[in-house]
């Protein structure tokens, strides 16, 4: 038996580089076109940016070599690469397939709108 839509995994990039619960909002809003109140762009442009930094920082923690090849290429910092740190526990995240029985904790999305109009609702 094939699987239904809503119980596929699509991998969209891995557990740093994955769209956030702001992407799938600001689609809901854009795509199709729910109600939201005066502000809500604001609120949602700012946690994609809190969200977006902590995912960057994790990502040059995990991979300085990646983040200062490029700081030396711009012409922002000279010397050495610092070495990537060695994790033997797991496949590096440039590398692997989540799947989503792997035990990570996810934030799990719910959006309904009424048949008689664009109200949503969310649920986490």
């Amino acid at each position: 038996m094939f699987p239904t839509f809503s119980s596929l995994h699509l991998p969209v990039g891995g557990d740093r580089m994955r769209p956030g619960l702001e992407d799938v909002l600001q689609l809901a809003v854009c795509e199709f076109g729910i109600d939201v109140t005066a502000g809500w762009l604001d609120a949602v442009e700012a946690s994609h940016e809190e969200y977006r930094t902590t995912q960057l920082r994790a990502f040059v923690r995990e991979f300085p070599d990646i983040a200062f090849e490029e700081l030396r290429r711009a012409g922002y910092v000279d010397g050495d690469v610092p070495q990537r740190p060695v994790r033997e526990d797991r496949i590096s995240r440039l590398r692997r397939y989540r799947y989503p029985s792997s035990g990570t904790t996810a934030r799990r999305l719910v959006l309904f709108a009424s048949p008689e109009s664009k109200h949503c609702a969310l649920l986490r």
